[in-house]
């Protein structure tokens, strides 16, 4: 009886998980399927996150698509050192260019500091329930 309960609760958890990725995907396409660019820093780690999206939500592939033909990369002026200031002390990450260009912004203020790890951990997350969630993905 045990073993039953602790099954329902995952897959439960499962289940609100996948609601709220489905809700987050929603909510991703709703903002930027659209017409216009969509504004990024670090192009390749964006396009690569939406790619693992459809990877794992095909459902999602035409969308993610167009969000992704639309990108452009705000990082690509301080990489090409069209745009430099010592503040930026030789990086063009954002950690370095943001409080170099706004000196009242900095990642330090910021709960999560390491993005890369948050998206990284949420996607192998993702991909571990990825057989969980296509079974009982729920179609509008």
């Amino acid at each position: 009886m045990i073993f039953f309960e602790l099954e329902r609760q995952n897959v439960d958890i499962i289940l609100q998980l996948q609601l709220k990725i489905r809700e987050l995907l929603d909510q991703l396409i709703q903002d930027c399927v659209t017409s216009g660019d969509i504004l990024v820093y670090n192009i390749s780690f964006e396009r690569g996150k939406l790619k693992d999206l459809i990877e794992v939500f095909p459902k999602y592939l035409s969308e993610l698509r167009v969000i992704i033909s639309r990108l452009k990369d705000l990082m690509l002026p301080f990489q090409k050192k069209w745009y430099y200031t010592p503040e930026m002390k030789g990086s063009y990450s954002i950690k370095f260019v943001l409080p170099a260009l706004v000196p009242e912004l900095s990642y330090n203020d910021l709960e999560i500091k390491e993005g890369v790890t948050v998206s990284n951990t949420f996607l192998s997350m993702v991909i571990c329930l990825k057989p969980f969630i296509n079974f009982l993905f729920i179609a509008p």
